[in-house]
């Protein structure tokens, strides 16, 4: 093991502070609804335009629940997202991007983990699955019954971590934001 102490680093170094993960994670969640809904593409654009106007009527709510079940999505994933819908009383343009946002950023994921398909795949289950840090540590510790399921928790937080950090400099170049924190 590395300790800050021998390396010249303060401890938490090269951890991002907390508007830089929250920033990570926000554009993580975007593309995750982004990819989750491009898998039916007809879909994405029916979310879209419900939630385009200042306000969701019912009417409009059944309309687009009719066309998302001819669209072909399962009632599982119509009520994962209108429970979410319904938990977040104001919509922002960091609930939903645009195809070529989640390209970018699709890009950008894939070429950065490219050489790391675990933490490719952990983030992929992460965000696009919506499995928490708890449900990828237990499903770790089936497959690794040798560990501990403290480890796998351990784990899976450290992994997570290390993909936001790396992902954090491609993402922020990709999207050429100012930094708000400096």
């Amino acid at each position: 093991m590395i300790y800050p102490d021998t390396t010249g680093l303060p401890y938490g170094a090269i951890e991002l502070n907390t508007l830089e993960r929250v920033w990570i994670q926000g554009r993580l969640k975007m593309w995750g609804r982004w990819a989750s809904y491009s898998t039916n593409p007809r879909a994405k654009g029916i979310i879209e335009n419900l939630i385009q106007g200042k306000t969701v009527t019912r009417a409009a709510i059944q309309d687009a629940l009719q066309r998302l079940q001819r669209a072909g999505l399962e009632k599982g994933q119509l009520f994962e997202f209108f429970q979410a819908m319904q938990k977040k009383q104001v919509f922002s343009s960091l609930v939903f991007c645009t195809d070529a946002e989640g390209l970018k950023m699709d890009r950008v994921i894939l070429d950065t983990l490219s050489d790391s398909p675990g933490l490719k795949q952990l983030v992929i289950r992460r965000y696009c699955y919506k499995l928490t840090p708890k449900a990828l540590a237990d499903r770790m510790h089936d497959n690794h019954p040798e560990l501990s399921l403290s480890t796998c928790r351990r784990r899976i937080d450290v992994w997570l971590k290390s993909a936001e950090i790396i992902l954090y400099a491609p993402m922020f170049a990709a999207f050429e934001r100012n930094r708000l924190h400096r």
